[in-house]
């Protein structure tokens, strides 16, 4: 009975030094995913932000290129 015992209080602390560090390893995955997502989160905002730039400098061309073709039309 005593060696049942004394295999179950180490069988769970080996799980618990296991779980420990298993918490740790998915802890630091889990940071690693977060800063990643935080970086493709500020790239997205600065392609679209120049994106919506370059939009708004082409539409500005066009506008003065189709001025420019009839001038009739800007009044």
């Amino acid at each position: 009975m005593m060696f049942a015992i004394g295999a179950m209080c180490a069988a769970g602390l080996s799980q618990q030094t296991l779980s420990s560090t298993g918490l740790d390893a998915d802890m630091e995955k889990l940071n690693e995913y977060i800063q990643a997502d935080k970086t493709n989160e500020q790239s997205v905002e600065t392609l679209y932000a120049d994106l919506q730039h370059r939009f708004s400098v082409m539409k500005v061309r066009v506008d003065t290129l189709s001025s420019l073709r009839h001038p009739s039309a800007r009044l």
